[in-house]
């Protein structure tokens, strides 16, 4: 019982953290503009705070994808299982090289 807790845990703070971190990286609506991205980009604490809280994001991402990998393979779904964490897994990989990149362009 107390296992089944702390799936449903993960699962739900990776959204909510994920929200927190990008909702702290500062945001640059137009990079062609060196105006609102140096402005960005002088805000470094809080570049760097963002980017860190979605690091620990996509990590609690594969603990949710786990959890939810091993509840469809309890179901007697575990096909199912294995193409949702590698989807998942894909997912979060590309979507941090996004944020990574964010401050490269």
């Amino acid at each position: 019982m107390k296992r089944d807790i702390f799936h449903a845990l993960y699962i739900g703070m990776f959204p909510v953290i994920l929200t927190a971190g990008i909702l702290t990286i500062p945001l640059v609506s137009d990079y062609s503009n060196h105006m609102l991205a140096e402005q960005a980009a002088s805000q470094t604490a809080r570049w760097f705070w963002g980017h860190a809280i979605s690091g620990v994001a996509f990590g609690f991402s594969l603990l949710a994808a786990c959890s939810i990998n091993r509840y469809l393979s309890m179901r007697g779904q575990a096909r199912s299982g294995a193409v949702s964490l590698s989807f998942i897994a894909i997912g979060a990989a590309l979507y941090a090289f996004g944020l990574g990149a964010d401050g490269i362009l």
